[in-house]
């Protein structure tokens, strides 16, 4: 079982206060609009310039009060020339005003861009692709952190590499696509990419395989098909590796088989470096740390854990399918 937790620190005493996002707006609002309560020299010119940034991001951007007080941390501008020029161009360019919100709101720094340089050039370049000024702004106002990548070092060898991939069986490449929207794949998430290429890349007779294995580990072929809809990648895990570590979670840590099905990263991560390490660590925090004033949870997790008196032996039936 995987756990997860969230520990939240509270400080005590007059120097160390937590504010959450609301609350610094809150603040920040009343001590604008009633300098009486502090000196006036509190806001000095930087703090003046905040508040024009913040004012600017909710009037200009759309952004909420609270969203932009948070991007004001971020970005900080005296005048609206700048980030009335990119907004302007984005206008432009075809993009609506939500989707303009949306890029704002995840990469704020494209307000300090400067767009004939950094922006123009990457959109010529996706367009001379044959990228329609629509699905542009969709993919940019669903991804806007594209616009930060190198065109010369990650866009156009990223896409080049798609390019020739596409050209090398267009047929194939058809099928798949189709197959993947079938299985239910968002097409603005990368998954709905890394699914097609693993299924460009691997043979009929091998996803047949795969498929198989699973289903020898209790899964059925609703939850193959889910767990590759959540992490595409588990399904081109070599045969042995899916053995290993099915056989280790499931006969020697008590898990349901069902249950890793959930989690599919799993099967692509190192038995040896990162899921018996995590055990291992696990027991000694939580069980060892503890069994002189707990016995009983000592006996629990051995009942509950230690199902298999050689678990290694799984891995031969396995092997044998």
């Amino acid at each position: 079982m995987f756990y997860s937790f969230l520990h939240g620190a509270i400080f005590h005493g007059r120097q160390k206060k937590i504010f959450t996002a609301s609350q610094s707006y809150r603040l920040f609002c009343i001590f604008q609009n009633n300098p009486s309560i502090l000196s006036l020299r509190l806001f000095s010119t930087t703090s003046n310039r905040h508040s024009f940034t913040v004012s600017y991001l909710i009037n200009k951007c759309g952004l909420s009060p609270e969203s932009a007080f948070l991007v004001s941390k971020v970005v900080d501008f005296e005048t609206p020339d700048k980030p009335d020029s990119v907004i302007a161009f984005f206008k432009n360019h075809g993009f609506s005003e939500p989707q303009i919100t949306s890029l704002i709101r995840s990469w704020p720094r494209v307000l300090l861009s400067d767009v004939k340089k950094t922006i123009l050039p990457k959109l010529q370049f996706l367009k001379s692709k044959g990228v329609s000024s629509p699905d542009l702004a969709k993919i940019l106002g669903n991804h806007p952190t594209i616009l930060s990548r190198s065109l010369e070092n990650h866009i156009s060898p990223s896409f080049n590499f798609l390019s020739n991939l596409l050209k090398s069986d267009e047929a194939a490449i058809k099928e798949n696509v189709e197959k993947v929207k079938e299985m239910g794949f968002n097409p603005m998430r990368m998954t709905f990419v890394v699914a097609i290429l693993i299924l460009n890349f691997i043979t009929k007779s091998k996803w047949d395989r795969k498929f198989y294995i699973y289903k020898k580990c209790g899964w059925s072929e609703k939850e193959i098909v889910d767990a590759f809809r959540k992490y595409p990648s588990f399904i081109s895990v070599s045969e042995e590796k899916i053995l290993k570590i099915m056989d280790f979670l499931v006969n020697k840590m008590g898990l349901q088989s069902s249950v890793i099905a959930k989690y599919p990263r799993v099967i692509t991560q190192s038995l040896e470096k990162r899921i018996v390490p995590r055990e291992e660590s696990f027991i000694e925090k939580f069980v060892n740390r503890y069994k002189a004033d707990a016995p009983e949870l000592l006996k629990l997790y051995q009942e509950k854990f230690h199902l298999s008196n050689n678990w290694k032996a799984g891995i031969s039936r396995l092997q044998r399918l």
